[in-house]
């Protein structure tokens, strides 16, 4: 996987607990997390792509967060998923939120 940022030491990289996001952050605080994409199933219900069942990169939702503190040095997740925190090396905590929603980072 790609970064799609200029390219910097990473210094944590952590898959969430359900195993569909994969968060990775480093120097200059920014954080990328790829997602497994929704794939509607023939009776209409959406479930999620395992990793397992991609083919290429263009496979995953990519999202870039600019994250304003310096260098971020770890990422945690939620049990639920939907939310993971990074500590920076300024001493920041900071908890993104809504993960799940198409490309919004709160």
């Amino acid at each position: 996987l790609t970064r799609g940022t200029n390219e910097r030491n990473i210094n944590a990289v952590k898959f969430s607990p359900d195993g569909y996001h994969l968060a990775a952050a480093g120097d200059g605080g920014t954080i990328v997390v790829w997602s497994a994409m929704l794939m509607m199933t023939s009776n209409t219900n959406a479930r999620l792509q395992s990793w397992k069942q991609l083919q290429q990169e263009t496979d995953l939702q990519m999202k870039i967060i600019f994250n304003q503190s310096d260098d971020v040095m770890d990422i945690a997740w939620s049990t639920d998923s939907k939310r993971f925190t990074v500590c920076s090396l300024d001493h920041t905590l900071t908890v993104w939120e809504n993960v799940q929603k198409n490309n919004e980072m709160e």
